[in-house]
């Protein structure tokens, strides 16, 4: 059956906003929009004949984006991961990914994390607005260990420069991270999981 226009001409007139989160979404080295979330999306557009390219989705630190969805109706975001909270304060279309969102640092800092008394002894790097902070902040970690930082490689560089004890993010990502960065992984470990969920396209309330 052919798509309502009126579903076609909301879709379409949808502001669309991403981040970078590889291998779900990101910008390759042709500046062009990519990932398995990208894939997925462009796949329902056709089916849907909706007119909507990967180029007229716009790409920005999750802060800024996470705070438009909050705040303006006809605002789309993705990937989001889904928490209770978040289902509560936005609508979903998904879920199409499962993720694990964890507590990750390097080896050689030798750390060994039995219960949750151990992970508020430490330190953070996250990416500001990200699940990973918001997990962190659920399990009562105090504002002051936790340093909230506008992109994953930030995060990656505090943790390597030894700024912080461990990061919080999402496994996949944090791996692609490590890779990009010359990390073998070998080299890092996770010390506790926070969160298994999945991820999915996050649209404002109304």
């Amino acid at each position: 059956a052919a798509t309502d226009p009126r579903v076609i001409h909301q879709a379409e007139n949808l502001t669309w906003m991403t981040e970078e989160y590889p291998p779900f979404n990101f910008v390759d080295a042709n500046r062009h929009l990519r990932g398995i979330s990208v894939d997925i999306l462009m796949e329902m557009f056709k089916r849907l004949e909706i007119q909507v390219a990967p180029r007229q989705i716009g790409v920005y630190p999750w802060a800024r984006s996470y705070k438009k969805l909050l705040t303006e109706p006809g605002t789309g975001l993705f990937s989001m991961n889904y928490t209770k909270r978040r289902q509560q304060l936005f609508k979903f279309v998904g879920p199409i990914v499962p993720v694990r969102v964890s507590v990750i640092s390097l080896k050689s800092r030798g750390l060994a994390i039995k219960d949750i008394a151990g992970l508020r002894q430490l330190t953070y790097a996250v990416v500001r607005e990200d699940i990973g902070e918001q997990l962190l902040n659920d399990l009562g970690i105090a504002p002051v260990q936790i340093v909230p930082l506008h992109s994953a490689q930030s995060m990656l560089r505090f943790l390597l420069m030894g700024r912080v004890d461990a990061i919080a993010y999402a496994e996949d990502v944090a791996h692609y991270q490590f890779s990009e960065a010359g990390i073998p992984q070998q080299r890092y470990e996770v010390l506790h999981v926070l969160q298994d969920s999945h991820i999915g396209y996050a649209f404002h309330r109304d």
